[in-house]
């Protein structure tokens, strides 16, 4: 394959793979992609229709002999309605998740031949996910998928002091915007109970999320709703941004915990230890230093790069790997593992499917 390819699926210092010259030539590698992991080895040569007459045979043979059939398909985005995840919780073949315990959600499909990328948001500090980058479809895209698998795995809580999920969205979109509404539309199909929170009613919604903060000060997370903020475009809410002047030292200054931008910056420090989870995507580092402070910004030990400059790269991760991403293509950095591992995101569901599958939970949870 050609040395961009090699770098993609080995690894960003090994271009071996663009050395391999004889047909059925190939590398085994079994140590994330590094140089010292390649095991070159030759794939057994046969003739067309030999191969053709013995796939044929497996084929007629008896017995449990069918596997499901992984394509790979590195120019294309995942599809989110074919995941087997998706497709075993709609059809109800998952065991109920344990209270209070992790989060997993599903990014779309490795480069690799595996199971999907996830990332687990933790009940412990730093249990946020941020997503960033200027790639708004596949911030969408992933954003919806949270909230699906979400909502497969959890069903509706009432009040956030019964088991199962609830959800604050808070939409800084304009009206005008590309994907405007997308999200906020399935959010508000689903029997879950979903608080949007916009310019509109920042002050009152962020208040009560503050208000299930102190509410679970005992530390207590069984029996309880798990709560998932969802965050897109948060620079747009003016009261939501860093304030200039919480770095003087006025005597008068107002250094109210009431305010919203205080309420999120406790959300993200304290939420995940009681069940208060954040996955919030900005465009870029400029408008997410306009929103978060340094303080705030480590609240966050999983990351979702998409393709952005090296220096901005360096800036989240102390590496320029998600500058080399390209279209069709996220990196998910673990912080307190170092992972980097590289993966192709949720194409945009489409809207149909994702109200039918809001109807079918709205079905089930009438039902249980």
């Amino acid at each position: 394959c050609s040395e961009a390819d090699s770098y993609l699926i080995l690894s960003d210092d090994n271009p071996a793979a663009r050395l391999l010259g004889r047909p059925g030539e190939a590398i085994y590698n079994d140590a994330g992609g590094k140089i010292d992991g390649n095991t070159p080895f030759q794939v057994v040569w046969l003739d067309d229709g030999e191969r053709d007459a013995m796939l044929a045979e497996i084929a007629a043979l008896d017995g449990d002999t069918q596997r499901e059939q992984f394509v790979f398909r590195g120019h294309v985005p995942a599809s989110l309605p074919d995941d087997s995840f998706v497709v075993k919780a709609l059809a109800g073949e998952l065991p109920p998740m344990p209270e209070g315990g992790a989060l997993p959600i599903r990014l779309g499909e490795p480069v690799a031949i595996r199971e999907s990328s996830e990332l687990v948001l933790r009940p412990q500090a730093g249990g946020n996910a941020m997503l960033i980058g200027q790639h708004p479809e596949a911030a969408t895209a992933l954003l919806t998928g949270a909230l699906l698998q979400a909502a497969l795995r959890l069903g509706p809580a009432a009040t956030v002091n019964d088991p199962g999920l609830q959800i604050w969205l808070i939409d800084g979109q304009p009206p005008d915007a590309m994907l405007a509404g997308r999200v906020s539309q399935f959010a508000a199909a689903l029997p879950h109970v979903v608080h949007r929170v916009t310019a509109r009613n920042l002050d009152e919604e962020m208040a009560a999320l503050a208000d299930v903060l102190a509410s679970r000060s005992d530390g207590l997370r069984e029996g309880r709703a798990t709560v998932l903020v969802l965050g897109i475009d948060l620079h747009r809410l003016r009261d939501l941004r860093v304030r200039e002047d919480d770095f003087s030292f006025s005597m008068d200054e107002d250094k109210s915990t009431t305010r919203p931008d205080a309420i999120l910056a406790e959300i993200l420090r304290e939420g995940p230890s009681v069940g208060i989870h954040s996955m919030l995507w900005f465009d870029g580092t400029a408008n997410l230093t306009r929103t978060l402070d340094r303080s705030s910004q480590r609240e966050f030990e999983q990351k979702v790069l998409f393709q952005m400059s090296a220096n901005d790269s360096g800036q989240l991760i102390d590496s320029t790997v998600a500058s080399d991403l390209g279209l069709h293509r996220g990196l998910l950095y673990v912080e307190d593992t170092g992972m980097l591992e590289k993966f192709r995101p949720w194409s945009l569901p489409d809207q149909a499917w994702l109200l039918s599958v809001a109807e079918h939970l709205q079905q089930h949870a009438k039902i249980s």
